[in-house]
């Protein structure tokens, strides 16, 4: 009986998990996180928009935050990034502030 108990235990437990996965999965999606390295997606920003990277701060010890901004102000977006990964965070339009020359590091 005992050893019934703990099969149905580890089947619930299974279960509990696989549909935390599957929820904290469809979230993420829900949420658009689109990531890749950084070198990857700054280039896909400026080829797609002319974006530059114009701003980055520290948001903790392994995370910085990146704003990349088209020159003319047409187009903006925010950047989670660790290590050499970055996620998309938002992005926008409408921008007013100035890009960095061409070449500058972020």
């Amino acid at each position: 009986m005992k050893a019934m108990r703990r099969a149905t235990y580890a089947v619930l437990a299974l279960i509990t998990a696989l549909i935390f996965l599957l929820l904290v999965g469809s979230m993420a999606k829900a949420q658009g996180a689109r990531c890749g390295s950084l070198a990857d997606v700054l280039a896909d920003l400026s080829a797609a928009y002319k974006e530059t990277a114009v701003w980055e701060g520290t948001i903790s010890p392994r995370q910085k935050l990146i704003i990349t901004a088209a020159p003319d102000g047409a187009t903006w977006t925010a950047l989670v990034v660790e290590g050499s990964i970055a996620c998309l965070l938002t992005s926008g339009t409408g921008s007013t502030g100035k890009a960095r020359p061409a070449g500058e590091d972020v």
